[in-house]
């Protein structure tokens, strides 16, 4: 194992450790609340400045306060909802199982952070240096941020050329070799073999297979 290894090692750990105190349901709930938090902060953000009481400010800090107020409040809300379930379910004896999940609902957490990871330092230099090439855990990390990567536009994968590809044979990325567009080579056209004209015949005989490809 390289210091790459102990790293990824080391995260997935904390994530799973993270899982196991907080519960699955609060894991839950916690993700659900960033998620449902950006959306309506998104959607009502303007809405509520425009009913809050700062007529008088900048109209980018009265946004800008409408947009806070809104993400605060359904963030709080969530989250508190989350601890209030989580007491509920462990004061009925399910506390091994959510404690359990949420050890599983970690490790995948700490296992997609560092995808993302290898993702953004693709785009570096770190996948040239040797404790990464000769880390275990490198490779199939690269797999899946090339995986990642492949579903990304155009113009933003761009962005991450040499990410999960740079330290893969041949230097270039997986996403590149799988996802290519696969042409076949033109062959060349060979006429098939015409029998003997008779005796006095024409040498100028086509057929009609001939006659469209020389078209």
């Amino acid at each position: 194992m390289t210091a790459f290894d102990y790293v990824i090692l080391a995260l997935v750990t904390v994530s799973a450790a993270i899982g196991v105190w907080r519960g699955v349901i609060r894991e839950v709930f916690a993700l659900g609340a960033w998620v449902v938090a950006i959306v309506c902060m998104v959607l009502f953000g303007q809405t509520v400045a425009a009913a809050l009481p700062l007529s008088g400010q900048a109209p980018w800090l009265q946004s800008l306060a409408g947009y806070a107020t809104v993400f605060i409040v359904v963030f709080v809300s969530l989250s508190v909802l989350g601890f209030l379930f989580t007491k509920m379910v462990r004061a009925v004896g399910l506390s091994f199982i959510d404690r359990a999940l949420g050890m599983m609902f970690g490790m995948v957490r700490g296992a997609l952070i560092a995808v993302l990871l290898v993702l953004v330092a693709g785009a570096t230099g770190l996948p040239q240096t040797d404790w990464w090439k000769e880390s275990a855990s490198a490779k199939p990390l690269e797999t899946f941020a090339a995986l990642l990567r492949s579903k990304f536009p155009d113009d933003l994968a761009k962005r991450f050329k040499v990410a999960a590809g740079s330290a893969l044979p041949g230097g270039e990325g997986l996403a590149e070799r799988v996802y290519a567009p696969q042409t076949k080579p033109n062959k060349p056209y060979i006429p098939s073999p015409q029998p003997s004209p008779p005796e006095g015949g024409s040498q100028t005989a086509f057929t009609v297979k001939d006659f469209l490809c020389v078209a």
